[in-house]
């Protein structure tokens, strides 16, 4: 019997690549506040896990803190990666789904 190897349907990306790295950020600055909470501290006792369960709750303020940062005094050069950044964003069919187009 022949086995034929199928790959993963890839998911759609959820935000762009950036995003997802200041998302992810935010989520673990997040985690080491609120785990001075018991209750949190209680529900979420690894980071990691929490960071990976709940970036994507992060990708929205993610995309206003970009949005902000180009308005601030950072080098061009910074300002244009993070202008790429977000206008590739709105390309990607999760963010097409919200209405950013």
């Amino acid at each position: 019997m022949h086995l034929v190897k199928t790959k993963p349907k890839k998911q759609p990306a959820l935000c762009h690549e950036l995003v997802r790295k200041i998302a992810i950020e935010m989520a673990g600055c997040h985690y080491e506040v609120a785990a001075g909470m018991d209750w949190f501290y209680k529900a979420y006792p690894n980071q990691n896990r929490y960071i990976e369960a709940h970036w994507n709750e992060f990708v929205g303020q993610a995309r206003s803190v970009l949005a902000d940062m180009l308005t601030k005094s950072y080098p061009d050069d910074q300002k244009e990666v993070i202008l790429d950044a977000l206008l590739l964003d709105r390309t990607l069919p999760a963010s097409q789904s919200r209405g950013l187009n």
